[in-house]
């Protein structure tokens, strides 16, 4: 048997506590793999990562500001500030005087079967909405459009409606009605949260668009958020329009079972969801509800579960738990962190308003209320 010495005593404890660490992280990077969890990055290639998308991105929004400018597709309307910019596009305020579209027709345009749906001297402030096809395919932009184009029939005073559109090779403009002085991310960003009278009227007409939405044109929104949100103020009140339908689909209806989930689950919809459903990850993970990320179909409840997360930031505020953490966070723990951080400071919020967001939140889509139910709660009766 071979002695060993104080020195070889400490080298191996350090050998055997090193090759635990790596055991360890070995371990943890099998178990990642195996739920597939991405592998964590090291803080200065994320950083360099992030610095390289803000680049690209300021650089394509840069590109859609040019062509916005010099585009003859737009002649009648005269342009004035950039009211916002996103992943894909960017908003301009225009105004007009013209009574009748212009007849000089865009070099680009190309007739794809796109007509204007109202004169363009219905709304005198509009808002443009400018994209570009290969990072929007039409197909998606046209479906905006169509949706747009059903809402503004109704003329639901919730919601956004549509002035006109244009396409050209390259870009879609969608010229909607200019509403407000800023979305309720602005205000709250100016005011920090609200109370519970104000917050009681803004989430009455968001249900309403909501319910319109989904009862009416059988769609569902799937961004629902504060920055999709636009108020104007109204007296003492707000008023309030949906707008960005983007990323909204009407359900559809698919009888026995289907390959395009991601779970090896048969789904009935027609059963399980008797207005129809859609599937795919898309919206903002922030105000997403669990199944939207979980590769499931589903349908209108998950509008309800991010209002019901629209209605924690009206009570809560901008810095309350999870809205002033990053966004990388399951929607089980939004919600836990909602009601132990938030809900447990703020001693003005009522008990009926907190039952409300606690039954909107709700994991399962099927415990969660319906647009009636919502409509009808004791929080909105009083």
């Amino acid at each position: 048997m071979i002695a060993l010495t104080s020195k070889d005593k400490l080298l191996l404890s350090h050998c055997l506590f090193a090759a635990g660490i790596l055991c360890t992280i070995n371990l943890t990077n099998r178990v990642m793999a195996a739920y597939g969890v991405p592998k964590p990055i090291h803080n200065r290639k994320r950083k360099r990562l992030e610095q390289i998308n803000a680049k690209l991105t300021e650089n394509y929004h840069q590109s859609l500001r040019q062509f916005v400018r010099r585009t003859k597709g737009l002649a009648h309307y005269k342009l004035g500030k950039e009211l916002g910019a996103g992943t894909t596009a960017i908003v301009m305020q225009a105004t007009t005087n013209e009574s009748k579209h212009n007849t000089h027709e865009d070099k680009e345009n190309i007739d794809l079967q796109i007509r204007p749906t109202l004169q363009v001297n219905v709304c005198r402030e509009v808002a443009i909405k400018v994209l570009n096809k290969q990072m929007s395919p039409s197909a998606i932009c046209r479906n905006e459009i169509d949706i747009l184009r059903r809402c503004s029939e109704h003329s639901h005073p919730n919601i956004i409606r549509l002035v006109d559109h244009k396409e050209t090779i390259n870009h879609i403009m969608i010229i909607s009605q200019r509403f407000g002085t800023e979305s309720m991310q602005g205000r709250l960003q100016r005011v920090g949260r609200v109370d519970e009278r104000v917050a009681r009227h803004l989430f009455l007409q968001l249900g309403t668009a909501l319910k319109f939405l989904h009862g009416t044109l059988n769609v569902v929104h799937r961004d629902v958020k504060p920055a999709n949100l636009l108020l104007e103020n109204d007296g003492r009140l707000c008023r309030l329009k949906l707008c960005d339908l983007g990323s909204a689909a009407e359900l559809q209806q698919t009888e026995g079972s289907s390959t395009n989930y991601k779970n090896s689950r048969d789904y009935d919809t027609t059963s399980k969801f008797p207005c129809g459903a859609v599937c795919g990850c898309v919206g903002t993970i922030a105000y997403a509800a669990p199944e939207v990320w979980s590769g499931e179909p589903y349908d209108h409840t998950v509008d309800w579960y991010s209002a019901g997360l629209v209605l924690c930031k009206l009570l809560a505020g901008l810095d309350a738990q999870p809205f002033a953490t990053p966004v990388n966070m399951d929607s089980r723990s939004v919600r836990e962190v909602c009601f132990d951080s938030c809900f447990a400071e703020t001693k003005q919020v009522s008990s009926d308003a907190t039952i409300l967001i606690r039954w909107l939140l709700q994991q399962q889509p099927e415990h969660r209320p319906s647009g009636a139910e919502v409509m009808n709660s004791k929080w909105l009766k009083i």
